[in-house]
């Protein structure tokens, strides 16, 4: 059968243990992009395997130890080198379902007007799918057409930057993003992440802390109704509460980390 005309990009950096079930999972797209930020491992053989295309990770997305400080920058190294004009990012342990695959193979085959596409998210945790989660539901928007596209925004968390007037579309079927049961390892990607943020506000305004410490106490409480309906409502398999709190927990240590940015002015007096 005709590979779906879509590029694909993964950023990796000695991602051997979950590589390959992310690249089996895309093996029915045009292209696939590697940005690696320089493994060791057997990551780029295995890539090499499903006929990837590999870039480096420019010096200037990474630290010293080759963790990425700048996801945005590497997203944007492969938009650039990708030859499909539909384009669907993924994570180096996350993977497609098949029902996901089809859905994007309708669209990259069909005359679908330029737009974003929204993909639902489902975690996977000890090899079993989570039902209820604090952060369902969960769509991001990981496919788009290179026209309806500007760029990668977000040195963490990096999103697409639509161009004003694209429409947005959502797909039914999921991707799955598999949680590490080592909790440690999660809290300590958790720490990288707030200081990337934490970096990347520099110095700022009373007002832009009350702005940021707003949307995250929003999060906040929305997580907190989440957790209370989910214990009503849903008898489903769920994360560990250890997690969940965990991501809540890491809402309010962001807000304390933009609180540390803050750099009250003093004020000049003139005499008259």
């Amino acid at each position: 059968m005709k590979k779906i005309p879509c590029s694909v990009e993964i950023l990796t950096f000695n991602n051997e243990k979950t590589i390959r079930r992310t690249l089996e999972s895309v093996k029915d797209f045009d292209e696939i992009v590697i940005v690696d930020g320089g493994s060791t491992d057997g990551t780029l053989a295995i890539a090499r395997e499903y006929g990837c295309a590999i870039i480096s990770q420019d010096m200037a997305c990474k630290n010293e130890d080759g963790t990425i400080k700048d996801f945005a920058a590497a997203r944007n190294q492969g938009l650039a080198r990708a030859r499909n004009v539909w384009f669907l990012f993924v994570d180096s342990d996350e993977y497609m379902g098949a029902g996901v695959v089809r859905e994007i193979g309708d669209v990259a085959r069909g005359n679908a007007t330029p737009a974003g596409y929204f993909v639902p998210r489902k975690y996977v945790f000890d090899g079993r799918m989570i039902e209820c989660a604090l952060a369902y539901p969960s769509f991001q928007m990981r496919l788009f057409h290179k026209d309806a596209a500007e760029k990668f925004i977000k040195e963490v968390h990096e999103r697409i930057k639509l161009k004003n007037g694209t429409e947005t579309r959502r797909l039914a079927k999921p991707m799955f993003v598999p949680i590490s049961v080592d909790i440690r390892a999660l809290r300590k990607k958790q720490e990288r992440y707030i200081a990337i943020e934490q970096k990347r506000e520099g110095n700022i305004s009373i007002g832009r802390f009350l702005f940021l410490f707003y949307h995250q106490i929003k999060t906040i409480m929305l997580y907190l109704f989440r957790m209370a309906r989910n214990a009503i409502g849903c008898h489903g398999s769920r994360l560990p509460f250890s997690y969940e709190w965990g991501m809540i927990l890491y809402h309010f240590k962001l807000c304390a980390a933009f609180a540390r940015c803050v750099r009250i002015r003093k004020q000049t007096w003139i005499k008259a």
